[in-house]
């Protein structure tokens, strides 16, 4: 399969260095599969991000027509309003 990770090791006639190799590469692959999973958690959080913005862009367009928007001089207060439920018709 294409996901797969092959790992090959070699050894020698007395076998020395092959516990310390192995515990090397176990190393190395922990840290892949941390990396790995810490970006798949980036990746979560920031599409439930863009899908809350998504949503907000929403609102705000359907409501910017019957609703009257609030001074723009203050972000605060734009957040504020993007929160209220919309009572759009």
């Amino acid at each position: 399969m294409a996901g797969d990770l092959n790992v090959g090791i070699r050894l020698t006639a007395d076998g020395k260095g092959f516990v310390g190799e192995i515990r090397v590469a176990q190393r190395e692959l922990d840290k892949l599969t941390g990396g790995v999973r810490k970006a798949g958690r980036a990746n979560t959080q920031y599409a439930g991000t863009a899908r809350r913005g998504a949503s907000a862009n929403r609102r705000v367009a359907r409501c910017r027509a019957t609703a009257p928007a609030p001074a723009m001089s203050s972000p605060v207060a734009l957040g504020r309003w993007i929160r209220t439920p919309c009572r759009c018709p």
